[in-house]
């Protein structure tokens, strides 16, 4: 099975992997705010 474009899985798969990042360091920061 040929991939059209590992590039733009790996672009995509790592906007998620920042989105989760960002989303952790929220939750962090609101635990530390309480």
């Amino acid at each position: 099975m040929k991939k059209k474009n590992p590039n733009k899985f790996m672009r995509d798969s790592t906007k998620e992997l920042d989105q989760e990042v960002i989303r952790l360091g929220r939750f962090s920061a609101g635990l530390r705010d309480q």
